[in-house]
């Protein structure tokens, strides 16, 4: 038989409270993608256009970049 502790915080949540818990973790994940990402195109978009050409890399690319995507 399974004991529930009502005293504990997760309990007073309900049954989604596991989730709302995992809430403020998902938004700093976000956040910090967000800033790599505006950095990283910050980065590249001071690189001339043969700098780019250079790394495979065009001024239409940077725009299109976002931290995580996975690029053929």
């Amino acid at each position: 038989m399974a004991v529930i502790d009502f005293h504990s915080p997760v309990s007073k949540l309900g049954a989604y409270g596991h989730r709302a818990l995992h809430v403020p973790a998902q938004l700093a994940k976000l956040l910090l993608d967000w800033r790599r990402t505006r950095r990283t195109r910050s980065e590249l978009s001071k690189l001339s256009d043969r700098n780019l050409r250079d790394i495979g890399l065009t001024r239409d690319m940077i725009e299109d970049y976002k931290i995580g995507s996975k690029r053929n």
